[in-house]
C-alpha cells in the first residue's frame, strides 16, 4: 500500500471515528495496522466480536453512561404508564359492567349508578397524553374506551334531533312527560302552547291544578292516581292503578306506582302507562354517609358483615319485584305500547332492563346528546353544573317509530321530555 493510500485512509478513519462506538473505533485501529503490514489481518482482528453488534451514532461528549440512563428512564416510563393505563381500563371495565348487569343489587355498584360519570373521567384524561408519547398502542385503547364510556355507558346520540313539524301527521302523538316536583315557576300551560301535545303524563302533579282549567281545554280528558295525571285529546277508555306488585291489588296495600289507561290514537286502541317510581333518596344519601362500603366489605364470608350488606340490598327488592311483574305484564299487551314516567333509575341495570324488555328508548332512537333531565338546577361542581342522569324517559313498543325526542330546558328539579311517536301500519292492513 502507497503512502497516499495509506493518507487517505488515516483521513477516513478519523473522519468516522467521530460518530462511531469504541468498539468500532478498536477494530477499525486494526484494521490500519494490517494495512501497514502488507494487507495482512492479526488473528485478533478476525475473532474480534464488539460488545454491541448495532452501529451507534452519538454525540462523542455524551459519556454512554447517561445514554444509557436514558434508555433506562424511558423504558421505567413506558412500563409504569403502561401499567397505570390498563389497570385502570380494567377496574373501571370492571366497575361499569357491574353497573349494567348487577346495578342496585350491589349497594356499592348503586352508588356508582346515581353518581355524576365524570368522576370516572379524570384518572383516564390525566394518562391519555402520556400514554400516547410512552406506548401508542395501550394509548388508542384508552382513547377508545373513554369515547365507548360516553356512548355505550351514558348513551350519547351524535347527530342532531329532527325538529317537530308545526303541523302534526294525523298518525302521530306527541308524548310529554314531566315531574311537576319542585318545578318552581315553570309553566306547563306556556310550554305547551306550541308543542300541539296529544298526551302528557305528568308525575308529583295534581288533579285540581289542570281539571276543569280553561288553559287544558283542548284536552278531552283529565285524570289521576295518586300523584300521576294524565291529560289526553281523546278520551280515555280505561284506567287502572299499577301497584308496587304489579298486579291490580286493593288500595290498602299502598300507594300505586302508576297507571294504566287505554287511548284511542289515529283509530288505533294504544295502551299508556305513566309510572313514577318511588325515590331511592334516602338510601343514596345512607350510601354518601359510607353505607356502600358495605357493598365491598359484605362480601367477605363474615356473617355480621353479610348481613350488614343484605340489609342495604334489601331496600331495592320492591323494585326489582316490581319490574319483572310489570315486564310480564307489558309483553302480554297486544296494542300498541307508551311507557313513560320518572323511572327513579338511570337507563341501565336489572330494573331497567327487566322494565323495557321488548321496548325501544325514544332518545336513542331519535335523540341526541345526553338527554339527562336530573337534577335540573344542581350546582354539583362534579357535573359541571349540569343534569348527569336520564331519570325521565318515554319509551315504546314495535308498533311505533320514533320521529323525535328531546328534554326541554326549564327551572325544574327535573326537566320534561317530549317524544313525537308515529304509528307504523299494522301487518293486517
Amino acid at each position: 500500500m502507497s503512502d497516499h493510500e495509506i493518507s487517505n485512509s488515516s483521513t477516513e478513519h478519523r473522519r468516522l471515528t467521530r460518530r462511531l462506538s469504541a468498539d468500532e473505533k478498536l477494530l477499525l485501529d486494526r484494521i490500519k495496522l494490517a494495512g501497514e503490514n502488507g494487507g495482512r489481518l492479526p488473528p485478533e482482528a478476525l475473532e474480534f466480536e464488539p460488545s454491541n453488534p448495532k452501529i451507534t451514532e452519538r454525540n462523542p461528549s455524551t459519556p454512554m453512561s447517561e445514554m444509557r440512563l436514558g434508555a433506562g428512564c424511558h423504558r421505567f416510563a413506558k412500563l409504569s404508564f403502561r401499567t397505570l393505563c390498563w389497570l385502570y381500563l380494567l377496574i373501571a371495565g370492571v366497575l361499569i359492567f357491574g353497573i349494567h348487569y348487577t346495578g342496585q343489587g350491589n349497594v356499592m355498584l348503586a352508588a356508582l349508578m346515581y353518581a355524576p360519570p365524570l368522576i370516572w373521567l379524570p384518572p383516564g384524561l390525566a394518562l391519555l397524553l402520556p400514554v400516547l408519547f410512552f406506548d401508542w398502542k395501550s394509548g388508542l385503547c384508552l382513547l377508545a374506551s373513554i369515547m365507548n364510556f360516553f356512548v355505550w355507558h351514558l348513551d350519547f346520540q351524535t347527530g342532531t334531533t329532527t325538529a317537530l313539524a308545526k303541523v302534526k301527521a294525523p298518525d302521530t302523538v306527541r308524548v310529554l312527560s314531566w315531574n311537576r316536583g319542585q318545578g318552581k315557576k315553570a309553566s306547563l300551560s306556556a310550554l305547551k302552547a306550541d308543542l300541539h301535545l296529544d298526551l302528557i303524563l305528568l308525575q308529583e302533579a295534581k288533579l285540581s291544578n289542570y281539571l276543569h282549567n280553561p288553559d287544558y281545554a283542548e284536552f278531552k280528558d283529565i285524570q289521576s292516581m295518586n300523584d300521576v295525571v294524565i291529560l289526553s285529546r281523546t278520551p280515555i277508555l280505561e284506567m287502572t292503578p299499577i301497584y308496587s306488585t304489579g298486579s291490580k291489588l286493593a288500595p290498602q296495600d299502598g300507594a300505586p306506582w302508576g297507571m294504566r289507561c287505554v287511548v284511542f290514537i289515529a283509530g288505533q286502541r294504544c295502551v299508556i302507562y305513566n309510572l313514577h317510581l318511588p325515590t331511592p333518596r334516602d338510601a343514596l344519601e345512607s350510601y354518601m354517609r359510607g353505607a356502600c362500603i358495605w357493598g365491598v366489605v359484605g362480601l367477605v364470608p363474615y356473617e355480621p358483615w353479610q348481613r350488614k350488606r343484605e340489609r342495604h340490598e334489601s331496600f331495592w327488592k320492591p323494585y326489582l319485584d316490581f319490574s319483572l311483574s310489570l315486564q310480564k305484564q307489558l309483553l302480554a299487551e297486544s296494542d300498541p305500547v307508551i311507557l313513560a314516567g320518572d323511572f327513579n333509575t338511570p337507563p341501565m341495570g336489572p330494573i331497567h332492563s327487566q322494565l323495557t324488555k321488548g321496548l325501544q328508548d325514544s332518545h336513542i332512537a331519535a335523540g341526541s346528546g345526553f338527554g339527562f333531565t336530573f337534577p335540573g338546577d344542581t350546582h354539583n361542581p362534579l357535573s359541571l353544573f349540569q343534569p348527569w342522569l336520564r331519570l325521565d324517559r318515554v319509551h315504546f313498543s314495535k308498533h311505533w317509530q320514533a320521529l323525535h325526542c328531546s328534554t326541554l330546558d326549564m327551572p325544574a328539579q327535573h326537566l320534561p321530555v317530549i317524544a313525537e311517536l308515529q304509528l307504523l301500519p299494522s301487518p293486517h292492513q
